[in-house]
């Protein structure tokens, strides 16, 4: 049911429209008593006003042009688009915000913090003059490489993923230990009793080292006799060798793996996937065909901008005081890399 609006409000109190708008905006020109009167009547028909309105009736009110509110700036750690989305993550998560924007009533419009042409005090008067608010931090290819300086307080913000740590602004992310649990346990009621995971060296402390403490938290729960010590590849080390000493050592009957690029080592020691071994990954790349966890990406770019628009329609500008975080859930994918051993 729609919530009552002015006129609405104006005929349940028994006055006139200019009377009712008048009072809600508190003007003098209102006796404290009916003012009063008509925040009762409000409350008792369940009266809300809508922010994003009276916002802009407040700007065209004082002669000043109502601002492009529609617009939501994605500030991208690149120099062009074709840069920014080379990758289907990117891609995806681009999609989700531009879909959920126009659903909301807004558009999205990419800067590219990168161009020579851009600097944060440009971007500041650019998102200024065009009446901007409204600005999501796209994540960036490498942690931490890029600073902005920008006028905070103007804008409600968001970012996807662990990447941009300055400012701290509320973020969207993907809730990788509930992935990862759930890519355990989809091995388990598949009858695999030997899990085994390995992680890349750059992974351990990536994405707030969650990834290390989903294994952790896993490890700890597994019988003793269950339990299989963490592999990870470090550049440099003879990888392949320290691998196959380690598998043979501990004969996992699954392997669970960030992206698959232990495949070709199982192949070369003589593993026949499914057959000899499961491989489960728990960072499952969009157009891979392996069994594992899909990260939802365009729910996270949509959930991104439902934050800013949030902000804008609540009148709720700058860095956050007790920045939030929103974990979103990936799901299981299936593919011919796992089988059931029940």
């Amino acid at each position: 049911m729609a919530s009552p609006n002015q006129r609405a409000l104006a005929r349940a109190a028994g006055l006139s429209q200019t009377t009712v708008s008048l009072a809600l905006r508190r003007h003098p020109s209102i006796p404290a008593e009916t003012r009063d009167y008509i925040f009762r009547v409000a409350r008792e028909i369940g009266y809300q006003p809508n922010a994003y309105v009276a916002c802009l009736m407040s700007r065209i009110r004082s002669g000043n042009p109502p601002p492009d509110r529609g617009c939501i700036a994605l500030l991208a750690d690149a120099e062009n688009e074709d840069e920014w989305l080379y990758d289907e993550i990117f891609r995806k998560i681009y999609e989700g915000m531009r879909e959920r924007a126009l659903e909301s009533g807004f558009y999205t419009e990419p800067f590219y913090l990168r161009s020579s042409a851009l600097t944060g005090s440009k971007i500041n008067r650019i998102l200024t003059a065009r009446g901007i608010r409204g600005l999501v931090l796209a994540p960036q290819r490498r942690p931490g490489s890029e600073r902005l300086s920008l006028q905070w307080d103007n804008y409600a913000c968001s970012t996807v993923g662990y990447t941009w740590q300055d400012p701290l602004v509320d973020r969207i992310v993907t809730f990788h230990r509930h992935n990862i649990d759930a890519a355990y346990e989809k091995l388990v009621a598949l009858g695999h009793k030997r899990i085994a995971t390995c992680l890349p060296h750059d992974a351990v402390d990536a994405v707030n080292s969650n990834w290390l403490a989903g294994f952790y938290l896993w490890y700890h729960k597994c019988p003793p006799r269950s339990r299989i010590p963490l592999f990870v590849v470090t550049p440099g080390s003879k990888p392949l060798h320290r691998f196959s000493s380690w598998i043979k050592k501990w004969k996992p009957d699954a392997l669970v793996t960030l992206k698959s690029d232990e495949i070709p080592w199982l192949e070369k020691l003589g593993y026949h996937i499914p057959d000899d071994i499961s491989v489960v990954c728990f960072n499952r790349r969009l157009s891979s065909t392996m069994a594992g966890m899909q990260e939802n990406f365009g729910v996270i770019g949509g959930s991104a901008i439902d934050v800013v628009t949030s902000g804008i329609l609540g009148n709720r500008y700058g860095l956050p005081a007790h920045p939030k975080i929103l974990m979103i859930e990936g799901y299981w994918a299936d593919g011919p890399t796992v089988r059931s051993r029940v």
